[in-house]
């Protein structure tokens, strides 16, 4: 493999009779998409090729139905304002948000990731089920991390919401399988074993997720004229939601810090006392934010 390659990548040591370390690949969730009957490759291919013309003809001017055309030019123009919008959300969201706070998820991410790489290419021998399970939830909770920040200074939160209860419920199933209370495949991680009182901010995240309150309609609302108020297809920022949010992401990341260095620690039995002295830089910015209080 070439060393590019090995960027951030846990390697697992080859079994001896030749299957691959994660067993067989798993069954198609949708056995039906994976190998569709001829007609239905036939439709597809089909829409495909009649939505490539129509795009073609956009592009080239020539239009044989302008009603679509004209159609499709305002579809586009109207997201082309959405990405601007989002664009100007986010230079507005980082002049709000304090110091301390984008410090520490400044510190928290270069720490989660630093990790990874410096662990990049090493192999795990005979890796149980368990290691193999933590190092993929690892791996896609250090993944999530710029996504989620980036919706949020965009302004979508029902989106990050979304991002940042899954980051608990992955966080809830290391701290099960690190801590061996027994859980069952399939179902939603119980998020009452996380540390830090975590598990109370879980309905709160839920709500926001699932947008399950008509008082969620606010967080995409805009007033047109003093007391009229419309809903937005571009995000609208809510300095009060993104900070909320935000805070929850961090101390999410927090989480993951800890089951990461653990994992580490069990698995290669390393140093890791500078990633613990960041992790702790990271909580001096939390507490100074007010996101942490000092005990």
């Amino acid at each position: 493999m070439p060393a590019m390659q090995l960027s951030h990548v846990i390697l697992m040591a080859p079994d001896p009779s030749g299957a691959t370390p994660h067993g067989p690949s798993p069954p198609s969730l949708i056995p039906c998409l994976a190998s569709p009957p001829k007609s239905f490759r036939w439709i597809r291919v089909k829409i495909r090729i009649v939505i490539t013309g129509l795009v073609v003809k956009m592009v080239t001017g020539y239009e044989e139905n302008s009603e679509i055309s004209e159609f499709l030019r305002r579809g586009m123009e109207s997201l082309a304002e959405i990405v601007q919008h989002r664009e100007q959300n986010k230079a507005h969201s980082i002049k709000f948000i304090s110091a301390p706070r984008s410090t520490a998820h400044l510190v928290l991410q270069s720490t989660l990731l630093s990790m990874m790489s410096d662990h990049s290419g090493k192999f795990i021998a005979d890796p149980s089920q368990d290691t193999l399970y933590q190092m993929a939830l690892l791996t896609n909770l250090v993944a999530l991390i710029d996504p989620t920040y980036e919706m949020l200074l965009s302004g979508l939160y029902g989106g990050s919401g979304a991002l940042i209860r899954q980051s608990y419920e992955m966080n809830a199933r290391l701290a099960e399988i690190q801590q061996g209370t027994n859980w069952a495949s399939g179902k939603t991680p119980n998020v009452g074993h996380l540390p830090l009182e975590a598990s109370r901010f879980y309905g709160e995240l839920s709500e926001v997720s699932h947008f399950s309150k008509p008082e969620l309609g606010a967080l995409t609302e805009v007033e047109i004229q003093p007391d009229i108020r419309a809903q937005s297809l571009s995000p609208v920022v809510r300095e009060e939601s993104l900070l909320r949010l935000l805070d929850l992401q961090l101390l999410s990341m927090v989480l993951t810090l800890g089951y990461q260095m653990t994992f580490f620690q069990n698995v290669f039995k390393g140093d890791l006392e500078q990633y613990a002295k960041l992790g702790c830089a990271a909580l001096s910015f939390l507490q100074e934010a007010g996101v942490l209080q000092r005990k």
